[in-house]
Formats: C-alpha cells, sequence, structure tokens
C-alpha cells in the first residue's frame, strides 16, 4: 500500500480542484486495508479511508466556461474522440462488433453534446445534462470504452485507463458525500475541464521552452 500511495496521488491529482489537493493526499494517506480474504474465485479486499464531506450549502457553483476556455476545451475533447474513434474503428470488440462500435459512436455524440451544454449552460440544476447522461449511459458506456481504449499504443491508453478510472471513482464516491469536491454533474465537469486545460497549457509552455534551449 505505502508503495503505490504516490501513484495514486498522481494518477488523481488532475481531476482534483487546487483548493482540494491537500485533502487528496490525507485522504490517501488514510487508505487502509480493512479486510482481506482469499475464496475459489480470487482474493478480495475491502478498502477503508477518511474523508471530509463538504456541507452542500458551502459548496461555490463553478462559473461556465469562458469562450477562450470553451475554444481549449473543444479542441481537448475533439483530440480525444479522434483517438477514441481510430481505436473503436480498429478494436477487436467480440462477436457483436459492428454494434458495439455504433453503440460507441453513439454514446460518444452524446456526451460531446452533454458536456458542452453542461460546461456554457447557467441553469442546469433542475436539469443537469452531465448528470443524466452519467445516469444513463455511463455504466454501459465504460466497460465498452475500456475495450477500446486497451487497443490504443502504451502512453495513449494510459491517458484513456486513467480518466475512465478517475470518473469511474468520482461516480462512487459521490454517492457516499463527494469527497474532495468530486461530484457528477456539470459543476463538476466545469472543475475537471479548467484542471485538464491548466494542464494543457503547462505542457504547452514546456514544450515551447524545451525547443527554446
Amino acid at each position: 500500500m505505502n508503495q503505490v500511495r504516490p501513484d495514486i496521488a498522481k494518477a488523481l491529482v488532475p481531476y482534483i480542484a487546487a483548493e482540494h489537493s491537500e485533502e487528496l493526499h490525507d485522504t490517501i494517506n488514510s487508505l487502509r486495508f480493512n479486510q482481506a480474504k482469499a475464496d475459489a474465485n480470487g482474493l478480495q479486499i475491502n478498502l477503508g479511508y477518511t474523508a471530509d464531506n463538504p456541507n452542500p450549502n458551502d459548496v461555490k457553483p463553478a462559473a461556465v466556461l469562458n469562450e477562450a476556455e470553451l475554444k481549449q476545451w473543444r479542441g481537448l475533447w475533439q483530440n480525444w474522440q479522434a483517438s477514441l474513434d481510430k481505436s473503436i474503428a480498429t478494436a477487436q470488440l467480440g462477436s457483436n462488433a459492428e454494434d458495439t462500435r455504433a453503440k460507441l459512436h453513439e454514446v460518444l455524440q452524446k456526451a460531446g453534446s452533454a458536456f458542452e451544454q453542461g460546461l456554457s449552460s447557467e441553469s442546469v440544476a433542475e436539469n443537469d445534462p452531465v448528470r443524466k447522461f452519467f445516469n444513463s449511459s455511463w455504466d454501459t458506456f465504460a466497460p465498452l470504452l475500456r475495450d477500446a481504449s486497451s487497443q490504443l499504443p502504451g502512453g495513449e491508453k494510459l491517458r484513456y485507463v486513467t480518466l475512465i478510472a478517475a470518473t469511474d471513482l468520482m461516480y462512487e464516491l459521490e454517492s457516499i458525500g463527494s469527497p474532495l469536491g468530486l461530484e457528477v454533474s456539470s459543476n463538476g465537469l466545469r472543475k475537471l475541464a479548467r484542471s485538464l486545460i491548466a494542464q494543457q497549457t503547462l505542457k504547452g509552455k514546456a514544450k515551447k521552452a524545451k525547443r527554446k534551449g
């Protein structure tokens, strides 16, 4: 456990708002094995952790993305979708491959529309498009997406698997009180989008500095 704590933190930091980074490390440090048992099906491990759940009244709504941020987000999303579309076209997806490919493409289109609406619309609280998408599609979409992502080259695959794993975690944790500010909603997506945009900007600056050097 102690060996993997830094890797867990590294994988999750990009998806956590800066104000929650210290809390994230405290939570990871609190991870512990509550129970471990072996049976005919394999090894079953129960993990525990400690995290503070914020008071919903104290959670500040994130502003919609401005035009510059939306442009950056659309660039990120288009790159992801292009990579996944290419992977979906060549992935080994079992006997119903064509049907699975059609479903993946359909869900990607739905995701893009829901995310765009959640990031750019002022009033979404009562009928949140991001929450609606996850509630209706994620349990079906995630396993198919994992299969498609596994066909990507190493670096690309790791990026998608990390994103899927973090989304799975966010989806599961939200049911017990949204620790670390994680929430499956337009508000949560805006925070995540800004975090990813900031990472992309830093990477771009690092590449420019390397070329100049």
